[in-house]
């Protein structure tokens, strides 16, 4: 991964559509890449995320984190519930959504 390009510009185009255009000059001919619109986000650093919400005395009291099935690949495909855990589940019941 490396951030590359000139002459970046992101306008609007209409009222509802935006255009990113660049230039990316090819070291090696016949080369093939890759762009991302933004950086690469992994599953290791989404899970480092989790794993520092689930340790912060401030978000582990609002968040429960467990495993709903495995991906392909066999990683853990989280669930995550964000909710008033000190509410009673009766009065949970009866919060409308």
């Amino acid at each position: 991964w490396r951030r590359d390009g000139i002459d970046v510009c992101y306008y609007r185009n209409s009222k509802k559509y935006h255009t990113a255009s660049f230039t990316i000059n090819s070291a090696h001919e016949n080369d093939t890449m890759y762009i991302a619109y933004c950086y690469p986000y992994v599953y290791s650093d989404l899970q480092k995320y989790l794993l520092s919400l689930e340790t912060n005395p401030k978000t582990k009291k609002h968040m429960r984190r467990r495993v709903l099935c495995k991906t392909l690949c066999g990683n853990a495909c989280d669930f995550l519930t964000i909710t008033d855990f000190s509410c009673s589940p009766q009065r949970m019941r009866t919060k409308p959504i």
